[in-house]
């Protein structure tokens, strides 16, 4: 048996895991979906006060508390920062880090710096959330392949991201850290990367090479667990 804790990226909640929770439960794993401060049920808790730091410690916080041991650490998109530090800081709870169509940010380096969000704003402290990219008229570009029908649901519950969360930069001292197996998820229609006007960035394209990672492809969009649980669920489970 696995112990799966599921980590989310910027603007969504652990809702967003709700299709894939029941069928890596159903295979006998434990799994915690987790909603990081400020965002899904927990976005009255936002604030220019949330960073990374608040992130990795809601990460720290809940292995510790509920003492899990041998956790697989799944982080989406952004919330592969707070993946990151969580195991620096308590590596010897983590068995497995996987990077779902995420960011891989190296010691120093912010979300921003890997993944562009964009102009900063002048002052983080006044201008501490960035608004969902698309209207909702739009939304099927966040969405891709998800059914219409389901698409108004998913919209409404999005969040603003956080700023400061993406723009500090992440701490990786401990060298644990790197005794840590490493997997990446990348998602081919993902709609931020094609090879032409916007090509892969260069740490995905590290990851691919590198013989360190265990590099894997989903025929899927940026958000499998809600569009492809069933495959999701199935690459996942040969990591349990």
């Amino acid at each position: 048996m696995a112990t799966f804790v599921l980590v989310p990226g910027s603007m969504c909640g652990g809702w967003l895991w709700q299709p894939l929770v029941p069928l890596l439960r159903v295979a006998g794993h434990d799994v915690y979906p987790v909603t990081l401060t400020g965002y899904g049920e927990r976005a009255h808790l936002a604030s220019a006060a949330v960073d990374l730091d608040t992130h990795i410690t809601d990460l720290v916080n809940l292995l510790y508390f509920e003492d899990l041991q041998g956790v697989i650490l799944v982080g989406h998109s952004a919330a592969s920062m707070a993946i990151a530090g969580a195991a620096d800081r308590i590596p010897e709870r983590v068995r497995r880090l996987v990077y779902l169509d995420a960011a891989i940010a190296r010691d120093g380096e912010s979300y921003d710096d890997v993944w562009s969000i964009g102009p900063r704003p002048a002052d983080p402290e006044l201008e501490w959330q960035l608004p969902v990219p698309f209207p909702e008229d739009d939304a099927h570009r966040i969405f891709p392949d998800m059914a219409v029908e389901d698409i108004p649901w998913a919209y409404a519950r999005l969040t603003p991201r956080l700023i400061k969360m993406m723009i500090q930069p992440i701490e990786l001292t401990n060298p644990l850290l790197a005794d840590i197996p490493r997997t990446y998820i990348f998602c081919t229609k993902n709609w931020e990367w094609d090879d032409v006007d916007n090509p892969l960035p260069a740490d995905v394209l590290r990851a691919r090479t590198d013989p360190e990672w265990d590099f894997r492809e989903l025929d899927a969009d940026h958000l499998p667990m809600f569009t492809r649980p069933g495959e999701l669920a199935d690459l996942l489970l040969t990591l349990a």
